[in-house]
């Protein structure tokens, strides 16, 4: 009972025929005529292959409500067809849901087809498409009106088209007809005004290298003198010399070929469905079709238009349906088309078929057209932004509206700006700023070294010896450090390295080296500051280095927090006046560039509290006025510095003044402490030479206030005079 059950099943699935079901956009409004083409090749599937196909004709012949269809169809994955006729321009923007025909269709049957159009149904190496029919843009030209003005034939070039209809139009208008223009194509704006744009390109192309207006890299190559030159010629036709009405701009198809049929346009940019139109009108025996002109003899440009045809992936039948393209793709079934109902071959041997070309007419034209597609492969699934681009600065640039350079440069934009492509121009800072910049560090590092080999000449020389040649180390180190951080800053390596390079030594070079002033200050604060006698060495060499080290391990610790926490300096690509600066940034700036600024803030707050105590003692070689004037120059640079840092508006200008702030700044700093001892040195004054100033301000406000401020004074002067004995006793040690 079982095996009667199966094998009745067995015998109904057998007899379930095989189908497959074809969606075409009705592209006559003769049906029945098109499906009499199509019949010889339904018959023969069915008869070699079992296979019943079924084609139907959707419910609309205009392209964007069929092309609505279509979309809603793949987008809820509708499996009643299984094949569907797309525009040339879609099989980008639908390549996720066509299967994949490359190891599918043999070869050899492709390469029978028009390579363009083979080419333009690859999307990303995927063969989503292949060829139903193709559409071509051709030159339609009066031959009776060329005749008249003894012109032999058609024009080769743009220019010759212009010198034409300068000796054609006048006479005309003035003798016969008023009415009458020069040249006309699809200038609406809609998708037939990219393919008019798209073959006046390729027309004036400087090589097959750069006829894509849009490479598959999506780099896009529009702008061009000969473009520019070419575009700005269009315009001028119709604003300034009248060879193309105004009203064109608003034409769609079929205005522009009724402007034709009725006699009032020497040229006509059109598809080859306008010479039916023409045959049946009183133009039948006095127009002619041609390739469009070019920018030389022998160059032109054709845009290819048509219909394709996909599987789709949601088809319950994908096996079958490819089975059913390969008949369709075949010369035989093409050849009854063109035949029957006029539909251009995409075989290319077609054109040379007596029986086709009788049918056509022009095979000798289709034969030699330079074929261009539209970028709509290279802008998947973009295509219809990209469009909408092209042909709406086209019509502006038509216009008159804007230039055709500006109208080129802007197209070019918002073309980048659909494919998520666009990068504003880079710009970095001049070379001459960077120059400066190096300059101004390099002198900076030349001085630090030039006092260090003094100061190791002058190293047993009283006024050292009393300045204390360790400090000053500390000092030149710093300064060092920070001239070298600059150097970096200005070598402009554009890494993240060399940024958080630049920080590092900056950053440690100047603690350190203020760090060291505000002890030296503060040493000299203790002994003027305290009753008790000065205790000599209270701030040893191994407690000066302990400080001055403790306090730049707090700052390498906040730089290391910066760099692992925050991940430290990087480049970072900034819009600054409509251009791209690579320059270095961080994450969390505001908040981190106060934390890495605190410990140089509060050293410089630190110093100047104790530059405040100090600011009256006697300053000839305890350097407390140096010091003081020192912290005060480079307090200032910093609040400078800061806001710099943070501004980002002007780049080069942020650069420049960073540097003269910075370098001059550090400069100053330590010229101020090194330039008095030379001068002392070189001028030979003795060490204890000088007025006795103290730190204690006069009063007149009672004697018992005065005798105090003057018991003060003594004191202070025995300080001053205690710091003396200390400095002459480290002369002497030092001499031993």
């Amino acid at each position: 009972m079982k095996i009667n059950h199966a094998l009745v099943l067995l015998i109904m699935i057998m007899l379930i025929e095989a189908r497959v079901k074809l969606l075409l956009l009705p592209f006559t409004k003769n049906t029945t005529l098109e499906l009499e083409a199509c019949q010889p090749t339904i018959d023969k599937i069915k008869s070699e292959t079992g296979i019943d196909v079924i084609v139907e004709f959707a419910g609309t012949s205009i392209s964007n409500d069929y092309l609505s269809f279509v979309s809603s169809l793949l987008t809820f994955k509708d499996v009643e067809y299984d094949i569907l006729s797309l525009d040339i321009i879609w099989p980008g923007q639908f390549s996720e849901h066509f299967v994949d025909l490359t190891n599918k269709i043999p070869k050899e049957l492709l390469d029978l087809h028009l390579q363009a159009i083979v080419e333009n149904d690859n999307v990303n190496q995927k063969q989503i498409a292949v060829p139903l029919f193709v559409d071509y843009g051709v030159l339609f030209y009066r031959t009776d009106l060329l005749q008249k003005y003894n012109y032999t034939s058609p024009p080769q070039t743009w220019d010759e088209m212009h010198n034409m209809l300068a000796t054609i139009l006048p006479k005309e208008r003035a003798s016969t007809n008023p009415d009458l223009y020069g040249f006309s194509g699809n200038y609406l704006g809609y998708e037939g005004l990219t393919c008019t744009f798209v073959q006046w390109l390729y027309s004036i192309r400087s090589s097959v290298v750069s006829s894509e207006i849009i490479a598959l890299d999506k780099t896009v190559k529009i702008v061009s003198e000969e473009a520019i030159k070419l575009l700005d010629m269009f315009s001028k036709w119709i604003t300034r010399d009248s060879f193309t009405p105004i009203a064109s701009l608003l034409w769609n198809k079929a205005d522009l070929t009724n402007k034709w049929l009725q006699g009032n346009l020497v040229f006509m940019l059109n598809w080859p469905a306008a010479a039916g139109a023409t045959r049946g009108s009183p133009l039948k025996t006095s127009f002619g079709v041609s390739p469009l002109p070019g920018s030389v003899p022998g160059k032109s440009g054709a845009a290819l238009g048509g219909y394709q045809l996909a599987v789709s992936k949601y088809s319950k039948n994908i096996d079958d349906s490819v089975k059913v393209l390969r008949y369709f793709l075949s010369p035989e079934f093409q050849k009854e088309r063109a035949i029957k109902v006029g539909y251009l071959p995409s075989v290319k041997n077609l054109y040379f078929d007596k029986d086709v070309c009788n049918a056509l007419g022009y095979c000798d034209v289709y034969q030699n057209l330079q074929v261009v597609a539209r970028p709509s492969s290279q802008t998947s699934p973009r295509y219809l932004q990209v469009s909408a681009n092209i042909f709406g600065w086209v019509n502006k640039i038509l216009g008159g509206t804007v230039s055709a350079e500006a109208g080129l440069r802007n197209m070019t934009v918002d073309i980048q700006k659909s494919m998520n492509t666009f990068r504003l121009p880079s710009a970095s800072v001049p070379v001459e700023i960077l120059y400066s910049g190096i300059a101004l560090a390099s002198i900076g590092i030349l001085v630090t070294i030039l006092f260090a080999a003094a100061m190791f000449k002058l190293q047993k020389h009283e006024v050292f010896v009393a300045a204390s040649p360790l400090f000053l180390s500390f000092y030149l180190f710093g300064a060092l450090l920070a001239f070298v951080g600059l150097l970096v800053f200005n070598l402009n390596l554009k890494v993240a390295s060399s940024c958080n390079a630049t920080l590092w030594l900056f950053s440690i070079g100047c603690l350190t080296l203020f760090t060291a002033m505000v002890i030296k200050n503060w040493r000299i604060q203790k002994v003027f500051q305290t009753s008790s006698k000065l205790k000599v060495g209270s701030v040893t060499p191994v407690k000066m280095v302990i400080y001055i080290g403790s306090w730049v391990a707090v700052n390498v610790i906040i730089l290391l927090c910066f760099l692992f926490s925050n991940g430290g300096y990087q480049m970072m690509d900034v819009e600054v006046n409509s251009h791209i600066w690579n320059i270095c940034g961080m994450q969390n700036q505001t908040t981190w560039l106060f934390i890495l600024m605190c410990p140089i803030c509060l050293t410089l707050l630190f110093g100047i509290f104790i530059s405040f105590g100090t600011r009256n003692v006697w300053s000839k070689f305890n350097e407390s006025k140096h010091i003081m004037m020192a912290i005060y120059t480079f307090t200032l640079s910093i609040i400078i510095l800061i806001p710099l840092v943070l501004t980002s508006s002007l780049p080069s200008t942020q650069h420049l003044l960073i540097n003269l702030v910075a370098n001059c700044s550090l400069l100053l700093v330590i010229s101020i402490n090194f330039l008095p001892k030379l001068l002392v040195v070189y001028s030979k004054t003795p060490l204890n030479e000088g007025p006795m100033e103290t730190g204690i301000k006069k009063s007149t406000a009672g004697s018992s206030v005065v005798n105090s401020q003057r018991g003060d004074e003594r004191n202070s002067q025995e300080k001053q005079a205690e710091y003396c004995t200390h400095c002459q006793h480290c002369i002497a040690n030092q001499k031993k």
